[in-house]
């Protein structure tokens, strides 16, 4: 991933020429390599998460991947497996009806807010993250294609 490999990337009108986004590719290749030497795998690095808050590991990927913002993280983290919620918009606006957040969390707070009701839910009803997560979305009536989070 030399700098004419990325500059031949920049040029190429089959993908998204934003270099940000392109060298958040490398960035991240990278970040997956450091966490297999520390883990064995990378999947060993994603499963000895499995038993935590998934808000701790949302902060995690955000500080030490590149452009793994909570949505993408989130995402990433329900196709890998991980029982896990997806903050979509019918999922927030289920979180705002039950007074716990308006928008995408942008504090530990507001995370550890979003995280607590979840736990809440989850301890409640024996379901998991990602059951109470779609449960959440389609419980609100929406203008916007259904979509499974």
């Amino acid at each position: 991933m030399d700098d004419d490999w990325f500059d031949m990337l920049l040029k190429d009108p089959r993908i998204v020429r934003n270099g940000a986004r392109i060298r958040s590719v490398q960035r991240n290749a990278m970040f997956i390599l450091d966490e297999t030497e520390r883990h064995a795998s990378f999947g060993a690095f994603i499963a000895a998460w499995q038993h935590k808050d998934f808000a701790d590991v949302l902060d995690y990927l955000r500080k030490h991947g590149d452009r793994l913002g909570d949505k993408t993280a989130q995402y990433f983290l329900r196709e890998a497996g991980v029982d896990s919620y997806v903050l979509s918009f019918d999922v927030l606006k289920r979180l705002s009806l039950e007074g716990v957040a308006d928008t995408l969390p942008a504090s530990s707070k507001q995370r550890r807010a979003i995280q607590n009701a979840f736990d809440g839910w989850k301890e409640e009803s024996g379901k998991s993250l990602t059951y109470i997560s779609r449960v959440l979305a389609m419980s609100v009536e929406s203008d916007r294609q259904p979509r499974f989070t």
